[in-house]
């Protein structure tokens, strides 16, 4: 049985983190969205089927779910995964212009997506608003605006042709790449782990998970910096260099243009833009 941990509900959406400990040996079985959703895998990956289509999530992926609509999830890649969830009701949607929901089932990682997905922290009075003075209120109308802003941008996962051979290349390769993402790696790299050359590499990845390898990595160490942002006192400077960025002002800016606001507002708090 997975293990849900609820962060936060209100009249319009519900958050919660869902810890999944299926494995490979285990069958998928069908379920139905109540609701719309917005969920971001933190940890592990899975394959999400839905509308007779395949999509493999990796770490950062974004799974966006309408109400009614059936799924299943698969775990041939290892046991367990966390995901954060954003149950969003459909008065919320409404406000922002989109009622009729999301459109597609998946989309790239996604900085922004991934801020949300953080939250308040925690708090030792158990409140919504935590040290970062963030409530999940917050947290969740950015969630569903970005993944509105990013449906709507031209840029959208491929159309893949479902083969199993592929995902479990490209799946290595972001597993590799994550694993590795604070050191100096490249195309050719996760290329040798897929067994492609760095051309077919570069066109399928970019195929199965709407990134390049390098997008992928940078996201992974976007992350990672939020992370640290979040959770400790490292000073910038240690941040940038801890997750993989050799220069700092690289990483201020790369902070800055993916996530929507600077490393400094983002530690005290700050929410990015939705766009």
């Amino acid at each position: 049985m997975p293990r849900i941990v609820q962060r936060a509900r209100g009249e319009r959406f519900t958050v919660f983190d869902y810890h999944c400990r299926l494995g490979p040996g285990d069958a998928a079985r069908t379920e139905v969205h109540d609701e719309h959703t917005v969920a971001i895998v933190r940890r592990g990956c899975f394959t999400y089927r839905t509308g007779g289509r395949e999509h493999l999530l990796e770490a950062g992926s974004v799974l966006l779910g309408e109400p009614g609509s059936e799924y299943s999830i698969g775990h041939e890649y290892g046991c367990g995964d966390v995901c954060t969830v954003f149950g969003l009701r459909p008065e919320l949607l409404a406000e922002l212009g989109r009622e009729d929901g999301f459109g597609v089932p998946v989309l790239p990682g996604s900085a922004r997506i991934a801020a949300a997905c953080l939250g308040p922290g925690e708090s030792e009075e158990g409140s919504e608003i935590g040290r970062t003075g963030v409530g999940w209120d917050e947290a969740a109308w950015l969630a569903a605006a970005a993944a509105l802003a990013a449906v709507d941008r031209p840029a959208r996962l491929g159309a893949s042709p479902g083969r199993r051979v592929d995902r479990d290349r490209v799946h290595d390769a972001a597993a590799f790449l994550i694993a590795h993402a604070e050191e100096r790696v490249g195309l050719e790299d996760g290329a040798r782990v897929a067994g492609l050359s760095p051309f077919h590499f570069l066109r399928v990845f970019r195929r199965e998970l709407g990134l390049t390898p390098h997008q992928f990595l940078v996201q992974a160490r976007l992350r990672r910096a939020q992370e640290l942002l979040r959770e400790g006192s490292l000073p910038v400077t240690e941040v940038a260099y801890e997750v993989g960025f050799g220069d700092l002002s690289h990483f201020q800016h790369t902070f800055r243009r993916l996530v929507g606001v600077t490393p400094g507002r983002f530690r005290r708090g700050a929410l990015p833009a939705a766009g």
